[in-house]
């Protein structure tokens, strides 16, 4: 395993677009998933070009009243991949994804790289995949493509993968049971062996 943690994600995004735009500071989590959904964008240069007054986007919030939202929605996308820009110490995703891969044995990097693939909500925002490849593009020697697909299919991936493990002839091994837990703790998480 070479996973690596991020402080932050959708959250943390939701939280600086809210900072910089104080309308949007009363959408809950379905809400401000439509506004990143609808009007966010993630350019593939490290300074996104500024929006002019008559570019603005007015968004319908649940309510029904409307909010102009511009440049704080190309600019807070930034943060994805140059989180130090905002004060932020974490690595950008095409960081963490070059970090993760150089945890692992060189020979496998090409296999691995051109199998990585996003999820999450804010993977969905236009531009993260294409962004994500060019950003490690400039890093690594080889030619690949991130995947990246259809929206429908991330919003269920989990789903999907908890289906195919609960398939897995292994996968009473990987149960703990109540009394298990209750005996040890959440330390009975970390012993127990859960590789298929």
């Amino acid at each position: 395993s070479s996973g690596i943690n991020a402080e932050y994600g959708g959250l943390k995004l939701d939280e600086l677009l809210k900072k910089q735009n104080p309308k949007l500071s009363g959408l809950d989590s379905v809400a401000m998933t439509e506004v990143k959904k609808q009007l966010c964008q993630i350019y593939t240069q490290n300074e996104p070009r500024m929006m002019t007054e008559n570019e603005m986007n007015i968004f319908v919030l649940p309510d029904q009243s409307t909010i102009s939202v511009g440049n704080e929605m190309r600019c807070a996308t930034e943060f994805l991949f140059s989180p130090h820009f905002f004060g932020t110490k974490s690595p950008g995703c095409h960081e963490m994804v070059y970090n993760s891969l150089h945890k692992v044995d060189p020979e496998g990097h090409k296999e691995i790289i051109e199998n990585v693939l996003p999820i999450g909500g804010t993977t969905r925002i236009p531009g993260f995949a294409k962004r994500l490849q060019l950003e490690l593009l400039g890093v690594l020697d080889y030619e690949f493509t991130v995947v990246d697909p259809a929206v429908s299919e991330k919003e269920h991936l989990v789903w999907v993968g908890g289906s195919i493990v609960a398939e897995l002839s292994t996968f009473e091994q990987m149960w703990i049971f109540r009394a298990e837990f209750e005996e040890e703790g959440p330390e009975r998480i970390t012993k127990k062996k859960l590789l298929f």
